[in-house]
């Protein structure tokens, strides 16, 4: 869609980099141990 708007497969790409880069910022944030709440653990 955006190739098509802007006439250019470069802009076209471009959507996709900044997709990608901002998932990877994302990843960042991640934790890779995964959420321990000491409130929802039962016995």
């Amino acid at each position: 869609m955006a190739t098509q708007l802007s006439g250019s497969q470069q802009m076209g790409v471009t959507p996709l980099i900044v997709l990608f880069m901002l998932g990877l910022i994302l990843l960042f944030f991640v934790d890779a141990e995964g959420r321990h709440d000491t409130v929802s653990q039962r016995p």
